[in-house]
């Protein structure tokens, strides 16, 4: 195992930032932290993300490893074939996702850090393949805790029928500090498999 700065890679994966709707809402997130760890949930402003609105969205942390949908945008309300707020981000995974998609939420509020994945949604009967590429950014709240994420979702592939469910393709994590700057290519990466 290779120890890593800030970087953790638990299924694999590509470069998981290349989608620029997802560049842009991480961008704004970043031009919001003015030299603190995470921006707080009060300076996000949605004319900040004119442009890709209908592909953000707004989680809350209610629970250990749990988050639900406080606000989605069109596309993603889209895949799921309904209005997400209150549901559980894990509702929009299969279930040999969700304990693994849980434990990355609960770092991205804990370390805190930044969390980016691929996920597929398999082919069936009136369903093609669709891929997603993710980013979930912290937020805190009025307090200061990190209770809130902010979110892009990025597809690729037709709709088909309604609700898609995604499977773990590739997700890293990387901690956030106060004092760190973009991480460029190359980054040691720690590395997991899927069970």
């Amino acid at each position: 195992m290779t120890r890593t700065s800030d970087v953790i890679s638990l299924f694999g994966g590509d470069d998981l930032s290349a989608n620029p709707t997802l560049q842009r809402i991480e961008s704004y997130w970043e031009s919001l932290r003015a030299g603190r760890t995470v921006p707080l949930r009060a300076d996000v402003d949605p004319h900040g993300l004119q442009g890709v609105l209908d592909s953000a969205f707004m989680l809350e942390r209610i629970a250990p490893r749990v988050a639900q949908f406080r606000v989605a945008g069109r596309r993603f309300s889209e895949v799921m074939g309904m209005d997400l707020r209150g549901l559980p981000l894990s509702a929009c995974f299969l279930p040999d996702a969700r304990g693994p998609l849980g434990e990355a939420t609960e770092r991205l509020f804990s370390a805190p850090a930044i969390l980016r994945g691929t996920f597929l949604s398999p082919s069936g009967f009136g369903r093609p393949a669709l891929t997603a590429d993710l980013v979930l950014l912290p937020l805190a709240d009025s307090r200061g805790d990190i209770t809130r994420a902010m979110g892009g979702i990025a597809l690729s592939g037709r709709l088909g029928r309604t609700p898609r469910r995604f499977e773990i393709v590739g997700t890293a994590l990387r901690q956030l500090r106060a004092s760190d700057a973009p991480k460029g290519p190359g980054a040691e990466i720690l590395r997991f498999r899927p069970r």
